[in-house]
């Protein structure tokens, strides 16, 4: 049987288990660092990547900001990412005559990389005529230079209609400004699309067929990848712990950006060479490393922030993580020496708790604040067009019958790094004085509350539409009351809506902690990024319209998994993200729970046993 087909089968497969709602079998362990034999057939791993991008469909772009038309003559890898954030017509040369005018935009947007416009040829051609219409037309014209951005040549007829023109390099803008001092120069870096690179894609870091990989950029490479390459790469791939490196281009028109990227003569003998069509398909979502080794320029950090965005691991040459912003600084990997440099890769092979940790916190850095949604909002803030915040405010649903476990929910809602939160307590029956409660919760941080009594006979999904009804926040998420939330839960599982077409969001993975035995449980581990029909009870989140729409049945027990349920059955998506910032604690009496299971049946059902001691420090990541 040929590999494609092989890799045809295992998709079936696991397909018809998640159909059947049946865990994936463990994921093959990582290579270790120790030595190995260099396999006979170095292209195995490199086809079935191959294969997963030729199968996969992208998703068909919704616009954050329906409404706002923008034509756009850029390269397939930023204008696909950008359809995500506007309602956009793409122009193509030779065919934009006809489209321009009659696509009713509001402005035109045109990319630039070393005195090209990607697909369009030199920029002083066919996109001069271009911006000459749109100016003609009296739309705003916005150039970005995207790469190469200290190169000024042949961008002059570009430059001189451009409402604003945007550098990629904040070194290059002052000698922008110098050589068009009445231009309009400002600087935008780099940014994601979460929704184009996202880790649901793949999955958790284990199921991805890729160890390593680097990808180039269109255009000739930047010296210091060419240095990086021969001496630090090359080398530390050369070894027999780690035998190999895929390295990957795309199939661009030659001459569309300048001279094409050529990998210097050390880097052929260690690295399995293969192309795409388009730089924007999601090369860096099915590896477990990102070398970032093949940029076209300093700033070019374009695959890296796709690889955060898909929560890949990333190791990148110093001079390049020296200038990395300094919230993206602390969670990239270099050496200066060969040796180091490949155990840099190779540890973050071989330690699945290290890159995944590490991946989670670039990737929270990144849709903190290195999006093309925020991008989108600095070039319309430039033309003085209103910027309206996105709403990522949360209701935080508490129903409770324990007044001992009160001080434990505010201080789960205190330590929470997302702030535009309330708390919604639902009292079950216990008849506190709400102005004590209030004092309680500012004295922990906590500075939005709202207090509902319930009756002592009202079923729990009676007690949670009480308090789904009274969320006014953009999501709603429920909290146990007794379990452990860490600094980043909110914050992750709000990013989790940004990439993803999910509804609900929470977490199937996750640690358990049996106190009577002091063992903390890994349950369902394989169930890490990917859309599945449950997660926790306890870490539901989810759009507020929704919850109000769906509602709570009035039920005493399995609340949770009949709301789960019928949210699937209705066709709404549930995402189950990462195992971290939440442990699931069961006291030594078992019978105090909801679900009253034992913790032998806890550690079998779907549960390995991770490590004994106090989980709360591990997984506050």
């Amino acid at each position: 049987m040929s590999s494609t087909a092989r890799g045809a089968v295992r998709r079936l497969r696991r397909a018809a288990r998640e159909l059947r709602g049946v865990a994936p079998r463990p994921a093959t362990p990582t290579p270790s660092p120790a030595p190995a034999a260099v396999p006979a057939d170095r292209g195995q791993q490199i086809r079935e990547v191959r294969d997963l991008l030729r199968d996969h469909l992208p998703r068909e772009a919704v616009a954050a900001r329906p409404g706002l038309r923008v034509a756009v003559a850029a390269s397939p890898r930023l204008a696909d990412a950008l359809a995500w954030e506007w309602d956009q017509t793409v122009l193509e040369p030779g065919q934009w005559s006809g489209v321009l005018e009659p696509a009713g935009a509001e402005l035109v947007l045109v990319e630039a990389q070393s005195g090209h416009v990607p697909g369009w040829g030199p920029a002083d051609g066919e996109p001069a005529r271009l911006v000459a219409a749109a100016a003609a037309l009296g739309l705003p014209v916005v150039v970005w230079v995207t790469s190469s951005s200290g190169d000024t040549a042949g961008l002059d007829a570009l430059v001189d209609a451009a409402a604003v023109v945007f550098v990629a390099d904040p070194a290059a803008a002052v000698a922008w400004r110098e050589h068009k001092p009445d231009a309009v120069v400002e600087v935008l870096p780099p940014a994601a699309a979460p929704m184009q690179h996202s880790p649901v894609l793949v999955g958790g870091s284990d199921r991805r067929p890729g160890a390593a990989a680097f990808v180039s950029d269109q255009g000739a490479l930047d010296p210091v990848s060419v240095a990086g390459l021969e001496s630090l790469v090359a080398p530390a791939v050369g070894t027999r712990a780690l035998p190999e490196l895929h390295a990957w281009r795309a199939r661009g028109r030659r001459g569309a950006v300048g001279a094409e990227a050529v990998l210097p003569a050390a880097v052929k003998p260690v690295a399995v060479g293969s192309t795409v069509a388009e730089l924007s398909e999601p090369i860096v979502d099915h590896y477990r490393v990102f070398v970032d080794a093949a940029r076209s320029s300093p700033e070019s950090t374009w695959s890296l922030l796709d690889a955060a965005a898909a929560q890949t691991a990333v190791v990148t040459l110093p001079e390049y993580r020296a200038a990395l912003p300094e919230d993206l600084r602390s969670y990239v990997a270099t050496a200066d020496q060969p040796v180091a440099f490949g155990r840099e890769i190779i540890a973050r092979l071989a330690q699945p708790e290290l890159r995944d940790r590490e991946a989670l916190q670039l990737h929270r850095a990144v849709l903190a604040g290195h999006t093309l949604g925020h991008r989108v909002d600095a070039v319309l803030a430039a033309l003085g067009r209103p910027v309206a915040p996105f709403d990522r405010s949360v209701s935080i649903v508490v129903p409770t019958n324990r007044e001992h476990e009160l001080d434990n929910v505010f201080a789960n809602v205190a330590r929470q790094a997302h702030r535009d939160n309330e708390l919604i307590l639902v009292l079950h029956g216990l008849g506190l004085d709400h102005a004590d409660l209030h004092a309680r919760a500012k004295e922990h941080g906590v500075e939005r509350l709202q207090v509902i009594d319930a009756d002592s006979s009202a079923a729990l999904g009676t007690m949670m539409n009480l308090g789904v009804d009274a969320a006014s926040g953009r999501y709603t998420a429920k909290m146990d009351d007794d379990n452990f939330y860490g600094r980043h839960y909110l914050t992750d599982l709000v990013h989790a809506f940004a990439s993803t077409d999910a509804g609900i969001v929470g977490k199937w993975a996750h640690y358990v902690w049996l106190r009577s035995v002091n063992a903390v449980v890994l349950r369902y581990a394989g169930y890490q990024h990917r859309y599945y029909r449950l997660v926790q009870g306890g870490s539901i989140m989810a759009d507020t319209e929704l919850a109000k729409d769906l509602r709570f049945s009035d039920i005493p027990r399995a609340v949770d998994t009949d709301f789960l349920n019928r949210a699937w059955a209705s066709g709404v998506r549930t995402y189950s993200s990462d195992r971290f910032n939440f442990v699931s604690i069961r006291g030594t009496d078992h019978e105090a729970h909801t679900w009253k299971v034992t913790d032998t049946e806890m550690m079998i059902g779907g549960g390995q046993v991770a490590f004994y001691g106090d989980p709360r420090v591990h997984v506050d990541v």
